[in-house]
Formats: structure tokens, sequence, C-alpha cells
């Protein structure tokens, strides 16, 4: 039977033991499925001493322990000599000093706790204000670099556009003119006009988006070519017309095609030099060509006013462009930016008159016809 007696404080020596409801042995129906290990501690409020039923009777003490979790056992099977228990005696002041340090330590821990998930607050929240300012550094540098990257455009665009403007006052942004469909001509010229080229009675203009248009009365075997050409071709980047059905038309692909003389022929087919400019004189055998290394061929039919200039020149080899005309007209610019010309109508020089230092090409055609562009 079990009996009141002092608290004692038990330690398990051996092998885990199951608790019973009551204290019975084997007493399996009685297990509470509560395990106390080697080393567990429990204080224990009452005693009851029980002797097995077996043919080896042994005596067996059960002690209750106080947190209600049934009866333990002292007895140890593999240990027959000694008790699975070491019973000492329990100190109420030590367990009054052990609850009075726990609940220190619980207050400790409990501060320590708040104090750690305050440090852990302001660690996250540092650590959230650096990613802000981080992320706002990353912002700062994308729209700086945003920035930078549009003024660089910007500036690209702004240097494209003032060399843009400079080749286009280098060709000339307005034209005077006497010619054949002279009212096409007004409306289809403007600056982004890269060649003018005219005979007089027909005229060809040259586009920078590679377009071009003609008037009337193009060259039979020019006006065929552009006629019948698809704009997904090379386009053409360069022309010149003459009288006489004489042209010469050169293509984005370096190609080129004309009409001329059997000697200009042999002078064109027999280098590799870029061609800068082609004219056509008086008579079907007169022309004039110039390279974009600022040498030049012509035959002996020029007019003697150019020919004259280009030995009073030394024949440097320095041009930019020629033109003739068919009726002894011509003009010569050089690549210093200085440009001469002769044999002009009363008409022309009367429009040069006013032009003098603004002319920037010219060409001419039969019938005292011209050309002049400017800036």
């Amino acid at each position: 039977h079990p009996h009141s007696s002092s608290r004692v404080v038990l330690t398990l020596r051996h092998g885990a033991t199951e608790t019973r409801h009551l204290p019975t042995y084997p007493g399996d129906e009685q297990r509470t499925g509560a395990v106390v290990r080697p080393g567990d501690t429990a204080i224990a409020d009452a005693e009851c001493r029980i002797v097995t039923d077996s043919s080896s009777p042994r005596p067996i003490r059960f002690y209750r322990l106080c947190d209600g979790t049934g009866w333990l056992h002292d007895l140890h099977i593999s240990a027959k000599a000694s008790s699975a228990l070491v019973v000492a005696p329990y100190d109420a002041e030590e367990e009054k000093n052990d609850a009075t340090r726990l609940k220190a330590l619980e207050t400790e821990r409990a501060a320590l706790v708040t104090k750690l998930s305050d440090r852990q607050r302001r660690l996250d929240g540092s650590k959230l204000r650096a990613a802000q300012v981080a992320a706002k550094r990353d912002k700062d540098k994308r729209a700086e670099e945003a920035r930078l990257l549009e003024q660089q455009r910007e500036r690209a665009a702004a240097i494209a556009l003032a060399e843009l403007q400079a080749e286009r006052a280098a060709r000339g942004r307005h034209i005077d003119f006497y010619l054949r469909n002279g009212d096409h001509v007004q409306d289809s010229f403007n600056e982004t006009a890269t060649c003018v080229a005219t005979n007089g009675t027909a005229t060809l203009l040259l586009y920078e988006d590679s377009d071009w248009a003609y008037t009337a009365d193009l060259p039979s075997g020019l006006y065929t070519k552009l006629k019948n050409r698809s704009r997904k071709k090379s386009p053409p980047v360069y022309a010149a017309l003459g009288t006489l059905d004489r042209y010469y038309i050169k293509f984005e692909n370096g190609h080129a095609q004309w009409n001329g003389c059997d000697e200009m022929t042999s002078a064109l087919q027999s280098t590799e030099r870029a061609v800068a400019s082609v004219a056509f004189g008086e008579d079907f055998e007169t022309y004039f060509i110039v390279y974009t290394d600022g040498g030049y061929e012509w035959n002996d039919e020029i007019p003697s006013g150019l020919r004259n200039l280009i030995q009073s020149r030394n024949r440097r080899r320095d041009l930019t462009r020629v033109s003739l005309g068919p009726n002894g007209e011509w003009y010569l610019a050089a690549k210093n930016g200085k440009a001469w010309w002769g044999g002009h109508t009363d008409r022309m020089r009367k429009a040069i008159k006013g032009l003098a230092n603004r002319i920037t090409f010219m060409d001419f055609g039969d019938d005292d016809t011209y050309l002049i562009r400017y800036d």
C-alpha cells in the first residue's frame, strides 16, 4: 500500500523507465506512456513497496511523482543488485531558491529575448535602410547613366546635324538657274539634294535618302537605266549630263555607267581611282575627269581659259570638281575652297555677279542655260 513520505529527489541511473498509473509490476496495462530516461531528475511525494509475484520474488519501491505523470519504480532488470534510482532528500529551501533563481533566469531570459528582439528589429531596420540606400544609389546611378547616355546621344545627334548642315552648306542649299522645265527643277530641289546635273534640256537630282528625280528628255541610255531601276538596288550617288546624249552615273556600290568618247572610256577603264566628277564639253570628244585624290585627266579640246588656269597653278593635283558647257563655259573648284570660272554669257554673268562669294557649283547646258548652287 502506498504511504506518504517526505519529499525526495529521484535521479534515474540505469535504463529508460515508463511510469505507471498505479504501483504494480510488471503492470503493463498501467503504463502511462511517460518515459523517464537516465540522468532525468524528478520529485516524489509518496512511496510504495511491493514484492513481485513470481518464482523469484523481488522487492520493488515505487515513487509517486509530483508532476502527476504517475509512479516510477526502482527496479533495474540488468542491474539486479542495485536500484535504478538514486534517492536524495528533498530540500524545500533549495527548491525555493531554485525556483527563485529559475524565475530570475526566466526574467533575465525574457529581458534578453526582448533585447535580442529589439536588436534584431534595429538590425532589420538597418538592413532595410541600407537596402533602400543601395536601391536609391543604384536608381540614381542608372538615372545618371541614362542622363549621360542621353546627353551623348544628343551631343552625337547635334554633331551629326552640324556635320550634315556643313555638308549641305558646302553643296549649296539654294539654286539659281535658267533651264528648260525650270518649274519642275524648282519644285524638286531642296537642301537634301546631294547632286544636281543638267545639260540645259534635262536635269537630274539625287538626294540624301537615296531617292532621285528628273525632268523630261534625259539622255536615252540614262533614262532607260533609271526608269526601270528598282529602288531596292544600289542607288545612284553621282551623275553628270552633257549634250549629244552623253552622261556619267555612279552607284553606291562603286559601279558606274556612261556614254562618252572612246578616250574617256579608256581613261575610266584603265584606272582604279575613284571618280569625283566628270564633265562633257563642246563636242563629243571633249571631257574632263576629276578623281577623289585631286588628280585629273582631260583631252586637248577644253576651253583655253581653263587650260591656262591649270597651267598657272602648276598643274596642282588638288581639284574637287570641274564642269564644262557646250559653248566654252567652265567651272573649277579646288580643295582649298577656292573656285574659278569663265566663258559665260551675259545672262549668266549677271546672275553670278550677286552670288560670286557664295557659289558652290556651276553646271551648263545648250542655248545659254545654266544652274548655279550657292549658300
